[in-house]
């Protein structure tokens, strides 16, 4: 396991098909296991465990029959924006919108540039809103609104969270 997936577990197997298309992935998550699986016969990108993770860390909320309320938050911004969003993965499903989301910059940046309703806001922020909320629910804290201090600190680290270089000077 790693620390910050709770009891998720990391496995690999060689030839990891998707078992809706057939189609050879990167990866994949099993939630009746708790356990993300890597394909073996295929280099692992950034891009994948990152977005296996996502699912590793949100799908368990997404499912339930109840959501909370950052969940269906995110589910009216999913339903608002799909239209916006083409052909792109993370159009599939909200569990998708929401990995994608977390993991593919291009998806971001789309994200980024799409205002809804009048607001001033983007789709990008307010989802980033909506998953502080579950991440928050999770670790049993109450729910923020934008503007706080600790939202600014949120905004700093999201902001942070890039791949390390292939070298640097230190330890």
């Amino acid at each position: 396991t790693i620390k910050g997936l709770g009891d998720a577990k990391i496995a690999f197997e060689p030839n990891l098909v998707n078992p809706l298309n057939g189609e050879q992935v990167g990866g994949l998550y099993r939630p009746t296991t708790d356990t993300i699986i890597i394909n073996e016969s295929v280099p692992l990108d950034l891009h994948t465990l990152l977005h296996e993770a996502a699912h590793a860390v949100t799908s368990h909320e997404i499912a339930k029959e109840r959501p909370i309320a950052a969940v269906k938050n995110l589910r009216k911004i999913y339903d608002e924006v799909l239209p916006s969003l083409g052909s792109s993965y993370g159009a599939t499903s909200l569990d998708e919108f929401i990995a994608e989301h977390r993991s593919n910059p291009e998806f971001r940046a789309r994200l980024g540039g799409i205002s809804l309703d009048g607001q001033k806001v983007s789709v990008l922020t307010r989802i980033k809103y909506a998953l502080i909320n579950i991440y928050r629910y999770i670790r049993g804290l109450s729910s923020k609104k934008p503007g706080s201090a600790l939202d600014a600190v949120d905004k700093l680290v999201v902001d942070i969270n890039t791949p390390a270089p292939d070298s640097r000077i230190g330890d």
